[in-house]
């Protein structure tokens, strides 16, 4: 479970760093500036299973599903920013009832679940693909990535290691 977590989190920082680091009003320059830092986290982990696979054909296979990540993970941001302008409309509505927001709420957290599942089938398809050291050097390239954008001690959550 760890590794899923960790594989998983590896590709969701890749891809989402900036999605989630800029207001959702955001200009047209901040939008190209988040698109090219994401493209410059794919780059990254592109490059870390070039030199964690050494056969071409399973690079290829790899590349192409982290693309369909990508896809998968820019889809889940348009969509989810589409939720979050209802739930700006609905509250500015004075007729809006609670019901209104729970189903907006409730429609926001099945999208997540659905998009959480398609990546990690994903994410087992691609482990599928390597072999058990394969995907050993695969990861701990992808932990040496993600102390990148980590704080020095903390982990993903803000918490410190091992907590």
């Amino acid at each position: 479970m760890k590794m899923v977590s960790q594989f998983t989190l590896v590709i969701v920082i890749a891809l989402v760093t900036a999605a989630c680091a800029t207001p959702h009003r955001m200009r047209a320059h901040h939008a190209d500036e988040m698109r090219f830092s994401a493209e410059k986290r794919v780059k990254q982990v592109v490059e870390v299973v070039e030199q964690a696979i050494q056969d071409p054909e399973k690079v290829k296979r790899i590349k192409a599903r982290l693309s369909d990540i990508a896809e998968e993970v820019r889809h889940s941001y348009k969509t989810t920013r589409a939720y979050h302008r209802g739930l700006y409309e609905l509250n500015t509505n004075y007729e809006a009832t609670p019901e209104d927001f729970t189903r907006i709420l409730d429609e926001l957290n099945a999208n997540r679940m659905r998009t959480g599942a398609r990546i990690l089938r994903m994410r087992f398809d691609i482990k599928e693909m390597l072999t058990a050291q394969e995907w050993a050097v695969l990861n701990e390239g992808f932990k040496a990535l993600r102390s990148r954008y980590q704080h020095r001690g903390r982990g993903a959550h803000g918490k410190a290691d091992g907590y």
